[in-house]
Parts: C-alpha cells; structure tokens; sequence
C-alpha cells in the first residue's frame, strides 16, 4: 500500500470523524408551528428555551416545523431528538420517548369552539353537552384518549388546520372544534376571520391546562441529553431566565409555573 493512498485514509478517516462529532452536538427539536412558541422561522419561546439549555454547552438547536401528528412520528421513529409541548405518558406509549423531570410549560385552557347559544350549559364541570354531537379537533392531539376518554360522538373528525375546523362550525358541518385557547387568539389576531363570522362563534374553555414537556427520542444520548436538560432548567429558572424568556415572547410567567414543578 502506497503512502499517498495512506494518507487519503487517514483524511477521510479524520473527516468521518469529524463528521460523527458534529453530528452528535446537532440536536434535532421539532414540533406543529404555535405562534409565539414555536414559529417557522425559528423564533418563540419554547424555541428559545431549548437553545437556552443547549447551545451554550456547544450544541447546535435545529428547529423544524410539521404538523403535530407527524412531529410526534418522527421524534418516535429517532429522526428527530426532541417533540415540544407534549402530555407525559404513562401508558404503553411511554415507551416511545423519555422525559425530564422539568416540565417547559402549562399549556393554555383547552376551548371549544361552537355556534354561539348552541350549547349554553357546555363549561370545564359539564362536558355532556358534546355528547352525540359532531365534534373535531387537530389531528394527533389526543382528546379522545384524554378529558373525552369514553364519550360517544355522532362524528369526530380530526383536520390539519384550526382555520379548517372553524369553517366547519360556521357552516354548520361540526358542532364544535376543539383547541387550544392561544390558536383561537393568534387566529382572531391575525384578522382572518371576518367580524361578522366571529360575532357567530361563542369559545367555551372546556379543559383547565395541563403541564407540557420536551419529549425526548427513546435512544442511547437522549438519557445525556434529559439529564443536561433538568439540571439546565433548574438553573435557569433560579437566575430568572425562563421568566424572562416568556416575558420577552408576550407570555406571562403562569404560562412556565415553576411552583409546579414536582406535580
């Protein structure tokens, strides 16, 4: 064997190298675009509390944004490192992610959207309403398997979009849509929808938040990975950067509840 083929080994054998090294500090975090927490372009705040954790210990945050369904997929199949803003499970599906100790959020009231006056006792205590009724929400979040668990519907229908769900009950295809309290508000904020449609709606909380974590892929570096994560977080939150984190992103500090830690 020549010395020159030699040395080409070597460079490509260091190269390699290199590349595994690189790609070990790269940690992929996906998660459904929520304005605010987790927009396209990479900004938000759960966005930023990751980068917080990790890039100052030489990783590099990759952020990527699909519908929740899919997200969920690919962190559970190990194409990706980290889901964002998911329910602990404790059931036969824990086995597909590993979580921290530290939660990075309570989630905003689940609230059904619905003809306004169409179901006037509906509320958090009195769920019965929806019973028998044409009832959706996005797809992957699950409702069924939680707060709905056991309740009958005459149609449940899961879409990609909050926007499609809403069209729905205005023409009078759903009798509710269900989602969280922050997409009815980016929604009206942003102004698609007309004065006239909005004045037909009624939003009724219908779920109290729950504590949301970082699900991490079930693999051999998660477990560093989980660990960094509750000892960064613990520091994070004693010198006030989570608060300031969500403050600067319009969120009030409720959103984080560290006196709910241990829950």
């Amino acid at each position: 064997m020549g010395k020159p083929f030699v040395y080409i080994a070597l460079i490509l054998f260091c190269m390699a190298s290199n590349l595994v090294a690189d790609s070990d500090k790269v940690i992929k975090v996906y998660c459904e675009e929520w304005p605010g927490y987790t927009n396209r372009n990479g900004t938000g705040a759960y966005w930023e509390v990751i980068k917080a954790i990790y890039e100052p210990l030489g990783y590099k945050v990759s952020t990527s944004v699909f519908p929740w369904k899919r997200a969920k997929k690919m962190v559970a199949d190990k194409q990706g490192d980290i889901l964002v803003g998911d329910y602990r499970q404790f059931d036969s599906a824990a086995t597909l992610f590993l979580y921290p100790r530290w939660h990075i959020s309570i989630e905003d009231p689940v609230v059904a959207v619905i003809q306004r006056d169409s179901m006037p006792s509906l509320g958090i205590k009195n769920l019965a309403p929806l019973s028998g009724k044409r009832v959706g929400w996005v797809r992957g979040y699950g409702f069924e398997s939680d707060f709905l668990k056991g309740m009958r519907f005459s149609k449940k229908l899961e879409t990609t979009k909050f926007s499609y769900g809403i069209g729905l009950v205005l023409n009078g295809r759903l009798d509710a849509f269900l989602d969280y309290q922050a997409s009815v508000d980016a929604y009206y904020k942003e102004k698609k929808i007309s004065k006239q449609d909005r004045n037909r709606l009624q939003v009724v909380p219908v779920k109290l938040g729950s504590k949301l974590y970082a699900a991490f892929s079930n693999k051999p570096r998660s477990r560093d990975l989980v660990k960094i994560f509750d000892q960064q977080m613990t520091v994070l939150t004693k010198n006030g950067e989570i608060e300031r984190i969500y403050k600067k992103w319009g969120l009030s500090p409720k959103k984080f509840g560290k006196d709910r830690f241990g829950d």
